[in-house]
């Protein structure tokens, strides 16, 4: 069971997007595979869940 799992939201066409994801590859090359899991999550696909994820991140 990884350490961490992350799920990186991204968008059709987005720069930031791009270089978020080349960022967090090159990260992950330096690490044993067991510390961190992750997945790529298309924003508009998942539209909702981005929505509730972003609402969730907003309490304090």
């Amino acid at each position: 069971m990884p350490m961490a799992f992350v799920e990186l939201f991204t968008a059709p066409g987005c720069n930031r997007c791009r270089r978020a994801t080349g960022r967090l590859r090159a990260v992950l090359k330096g690490m044993e595979s067991e510390e961190l899991s992750w997945r790529e999550v298309g924003a508009i696909r998942e539209f909702d869940r981005a929505v509730a994820l972003r609402e969730r991140s907003r309490q304090p």
